[in-house]
């Protein structure tokens, strides 16, 4: 994965705030650790599907 921590953490918080009503974001290693978990999680069914 060639993304940065920053983007892979941020990415879904980057795209939902311009729509959202929140002026701002707290982020917590919970939701750093959610998100990095949850992409790898991803990445290994991805690579299992595409062999």
């Amino acid at each position: 994965m060639s993304d940065s921590i920053c983007e892979r953490v941020m990415t879904d918080v980057m795209f939902d705030a311009p729509s959202s009503q929140k002026k701002t974001f707290k982020l917590t290693l919970d939701y750093a650790k959610s998100k990095l978990e949850k992409q790898e999680k991803e990445a290994v069914s991805f690579c299992e599907y595409s062999l």
